[in-house]
């Protein structure tokens, strides 16, 4: 009976070190260290990208060509620094629109065929999108845009043709 009594009592629990991780458990481990660094360090650049405005605008004024490579009426799409533009020559002179619709961003084009009310000729710019039509001047005809499309800036000098371009520097280095 002393023995069961002996048997009975309480032994003291002993302490057990941890586990050592396996060779499984070490390969997950830097799995997933070689997978979220680099993908954080890539959030974090376009989350600066968002948050970090493009504070300094200056505007670069670009040469197209010369007046004798336009005949009245030649429409050039270019793009410069980024941006979509169409360059009309008129009777009156020339006239710049970016193409990017103020609607969803969408690129309208023009359309020498495009019937608008109030117009003695055919033409003006068509968005695709969600047919928007814009009147020759860049004003909105109809559809959702809420504003019509932004004009540029066109000086003639000694018989060549510029267009001035607003350029958006950000603080991050790139143009």
């Amino acid at each position: 009976m002393a023995d069961d009594q002996a048997g009975s009592a309480e032994r003291e629990p002993v302490a057990e070190a941890p586990p050592s991780p396996g060779r499984r458990e070490a390969l997950l481990n830097s799995l997933v260290a070689v997978g979220v660094l680099p993908g954080a360090a890539l959030f974090a650049g376009y989350a600066a990208r968002y948050l970090v405005p493009r504070s300094h605008r200056r505007d670069a004024e670009v040469l197209v060509g010369s007046v004798d490579d336009f005949s009245v009426g030649s429409i050039r799409n270019l793009e410069l620094f980024g941006q979509r533009i169409v360059l009309i020559r008129r009777a009156e002179g020339f006239v710049a629109f970016g193409t990017r619709c103020s609607h969803l961003g969408c690129f309208a084009h023009w359309d020498g065929q495009l019937e608008l009310e109030g117009e003695p000729q055919p033409g003006g710019f068509y968005c695709p999108c969600h047919g928007a039509k814009f009147y020759p001047d860049g004003r909105v005809h109809s559809g959702p845009p809420p504003e019509g499309l932004p004009p540029f800036t066109v000086a003639v000098r000694e018989d060549l043709v510029f267009v001035t371009v607003p350029v958006y520097e950000d603080p991050l280095g790139e143009a």
